[in-house]
């Protein structure tokens, strides 16, 4: 395992090494970077703001359900009473 890991390295400096003496002797000379799956990453953005609406299940109170459009993508979202009208559903239900 561990000639593996030096043949490895060895390999990679010298074709480092190559590339760097090509383009000393001729600048003009373009050498095509190989990219592949160590080059990239996984990235997630927090956005502040998305740049279309997107199709949401809103769900009101009494269970019903309405289909809107939303500026962020969920795929629930739930309309709660606010204040005094939640806190005399409460005592009602009691």
């Amino acid at each position: 395992m561990e000639r593996f890991r030096v043949r490895h390295i060895v390999r990679f400096l010298q074709q480092n090494a190559f590339c760097r003496l090509l383009r000393a002797m001729n600048p003009s000379h373009s050498i095509p970077v190989r990219s592949n799956s160590n080059r990239t990453s996984v990235v997630r953005h927090g956005r502040q703001a998305y740049g279309r609406l997107y199709p949401v299940l809103l769900v009101q109170p009494d269970g019903s359900t309405i289909n809107i459009l939303y500026k962020e993508p969920k795929r629930i979202l739930y309309n709660c009473r606010r204040g005094k009208e939640r806190s005399a559903d409460i005592e009602s239900s009691l």
